[in-house]
């Protein structure tokens, strides 16, 4: 990977904060992110872990601003491996909450990715998934 390790995992703390857990399950995903883009696994793991500890404490101002300047350092070419790795991220615990699916299309929008592009790719993922919830906050 030519984006810094720090970028992604910046942008993977996001997706955890949304969601609202770092459990084991999340924990193994991270491992997993770590292994397809080619990072250390102990490095992207103490990354993803300090960087939580600095998104959790933004408000949601500062968050979005961080999401923006982070998602300006992704490589061009390492985009939407980025954005696949936050949608599996998000997918960890097998449930999908409106605060997940708002960050995924922050994220998306902060890599330049179009909205409908970015509904479509997190549908084309749930389709592959069978034992996936959606959580609509109700």
């Amino acid at each position: 990977m030519k984006t810094d390790i720090k970028v992604t995992a910046r942008l993977m703390a996001s997706i955890l904060v949304a969601g609202g857990e770092y459990g084991e399950q999340e924990q193994a995903i991270v491992l997993e992110v770590a292994e397809a883009l080619q990072y250390n696994e102990d490095d992207f793991f103490s990354a993803v872990e300090a960087a939580l500890d600095e998104v959790e404490e933004l408000d949601e101002d500062k968050l979005n601003t961080t999401i923006k300047e982070q998602a300006a350092l992704v490589a061009d070419e390492e985009i939407g491996l980025v954005f696949e790795s936050a949608l599996e991220l998000s997918l960890a615990d097998r449930v999908l909450t409106i605060s997940e699916a708002e960050m995924l299309h922050a994220i998306a929008e902060a890599l330049g990715i179009s909205a409908p592009m970015a509904t479509l790719l997190i549908a084309d993922m749930l389709k592959e998934e069978d034992d996936i919830e959606i959580d609509l906050g109700e």
